[in-house]
């Protein structure tokens, strides 16, 4: 342990571990690893050994892991009262899932709840699809959790609809209301109304 007038160092083996600096003019702080040494840091909870963990060598840091592969990874959920993200070009949310199962974000208040996400899509040999719905499967056969918004590929599904019609662009399982125009260059099939205050019109059936 070095002393000096405004400044406390403890080194072990000629490494300076911790750095305690009383500063008149400025700032005062306790540093860690001032030497910039590969030395990593870690606390231990009651049953997680790695609490907190500073992997010094790749400037990466774990919560409940002692291997964090990202800047910041944590290993358990997340609370909090707001989120802010920021980015000029990169993505700002990055949902990855090592598997085939779905992926989504739960909104979730008072009233009730619905998931964003990505489905497989059971009548489309295993596609992708992005769909807005009910909390639960986005779309598969059992008749419930289906989304009401759904992107497959170029198809898009409205409604509940279990999956998109074969060739069409759009599906939707109930009646279609427009205030303008509806046009269309190839065949429109309805099982149910379609109703225009504007012009209809169909260039193919």
């Amino acid at each position: 342990i070095n002393f000096t007038d405004d400044d406390i160092n403890i080194q072990v083996g000629g490494v300076n571990f911790i750095d305690l600096t009383q500063n008149d003019g400025s700032q005062d702080e306790i540093t860690f690893n001032e030497a910039g040494a590969d030395l990593d840091f870690r606390v231990e909870g009651d049953t997680d050994q790695n609490l907190l963990f500073v992997d010094a060598g790749n400037d990466k840091i774990g919560v409940g892991t002692n291997s964090p592969s990202k800047e910041l990874t944590v290993k358990g959920d997340i609370s909090g009262s707001e989120l802010f993200l920021r980015s000029d070009d990169n993505p700002l949310i990055t949902l990855e899932r090592n598997s085939d199962q779905n992926v989504g974000i739960l909104f979730k208040n008072t009233n009730g709840h619905m998931v964003v996400g990505i489905d497989e899509d059971l009548q489309n040999d295993g596609a992708n699809i992005f769909g807005i719905g009910y909390y639960g499967d986005l779309i598969d056969n059992d008749g419930s959790n289906h989304a009401t918004f759904v992107v497959t590929g170029s198809q898009v599904v409205i409604n509940n609809a279990t999956s998109a019609s074969d060739g069409s662009a759009l599906t939707v399982g109930g009646a279609i209301y427009a205030t303008g125009n509806i046009s269309a260059s190839g065949d429109i099939h309805s099982l149910s109304d379609i109703t225009a205050s504007g012009n209809f019109l169909v260039k193919g059936n």
